[in-house]
């Protein structure tokens, strides 16, 4: 695996109706980062990301509750 300048993203959807939704984003540097996803039970979702050094980013949505969490160097937030 080769990171340099090259933007590399893995967009991974599970189950039919998308109940577990994860996102890996693997980038040297990212700095702007708009995800919209539109479902029947999420219709309109915008994500933002800014920040200078980004590598592991793991996106989860569930098909009630819209749940994201951000590891960046053991730093955890979840936010409901």
């Amino acid at each position: 695996m080769t990171s340099s300048s090259l933007r590399h993203y893995m967009l991974i959807i599970t189950s039919s109706h998308v109940r577990h939704y994860m996102l890996i984003i693997t980038s040297s540097h990212v700095r702007h980062y708009m995800l919209i996803i539109t479902s029947s039970h999420v219709r309109h979702y915008m994500l933002i990301i800014t920040s200078s050094h980004v590598r592991h980013y793991m996106l989860i949505i569930t098909s009630s509750h819209a749940l994201w969490r951000y590891d960046d160097e053991n730093v955890t937030k979840r936010r409901r």
